[in-house]
């Protein structure tokens, strides 16, 4: 018998300030919003209904100090700080960032802008039965596990945002790699650490703003014809700033 996973509902049902964080409740899952600063708002989505402190834990919380206030109405739920206007689509949960002049500067996809998959994490345990061996490397020869008992370790996530680019909007950053690519557009970029490869989970855009997530797993940045989104790997929620 096949079994088929229907999707959720991301229809806003419940919006609530509690503190610093707006939340706003779907059938899906909640996304929270914690203003930083008037030009930098975390966004974070979750559909266990827990934000876990160890998510993002290396980055300061500057929250307490933000000045911001929120509105709605039957489509939109919208986010002012002095520098920003955050709009929410209350139907699909699509959230959208512009500058309180009028100019718009990032969209989320319209629809399914994010999503989680959960899995089980395993870690490795002592054990007098692992065996060790040693590799040839770029970076010279590395001793590494080969067999080696496991034990569960908690649930985890593959995380992805997608998004809407301008079609002349040109994109920089994540890191160094050896490829020699200045513009990102209409490439696929993978961060992980390795020899001549330094990963950094943070994406510049030529209109002023600048996407950094809030991840310490391998990550992927894609944008093709098909769509363009950024994925994490092993996450506890998707959790991404934005800064303006």
């Amino acid at each position: 018998m096949i079994e088929v996973k229907v999707r959720k509902k991301s229809k806003v049902n419940k919006v609530y300030r509690a503190d610093n964080a707006l939340f706003l409740e779907q059938e899906a899952g909640i996304i929270r919003l914690v203003p930083q600063t008037a030009d930098v708002i975390r966004i974070s989505y979750t559909e266990n209904g827990i934000f876990s402190p160890e998510q993002g834990k290396e980055f300061a919380d500057l929250s307490g100090n933000c000045q911001w206030e929120y509105q709605e109405n039957s489509q939109e739920i919208c986010v002012l700080t002095d520098s920003l206007l955050v709009r929410i689509d209350r139907i699909s949960g699509s959230v959208g960032y512009e500058k309180r002049d009028g100019k718009i500067l990032l969209q989320e996809a319209e629809r399914e802008s994010k999503s989680v998959e959960e899995f089980d994490s395993y870690r490795t345990v002592a054990s007098k039965n692992a065996k060790i061996e040693e590799v040839v490397t770029a970076d010279g020869k590395k001793r590494r596990i080969k067999d080696a008992e496991k034990e569960f370790d908690r649930k985890l996530y593959h995380t992805r945002l997608s998004l809407k680019f301008d079609e002349e909007e040109m994109l920089f950053g994540l890191g160094q790699a050896e490829e020699g690519v200045w513009n990102l557009r209409h490439t696929t970029q993978y961060l992980h650490q390795a020899n001549l490869k330094i990963a950094i989970p943070m994406l510049f855009s030529n209109k002023g703003y600048g996407i950094l997530l809030s991840t310490q797993s391998p990550a992927i940045f894609d944008d093709t014809q098909y769509g363009s989104y950024l994925y994490t790997e092993a996450d506890e929620y998707l959790d991404y700033f934005f800064l303006a």
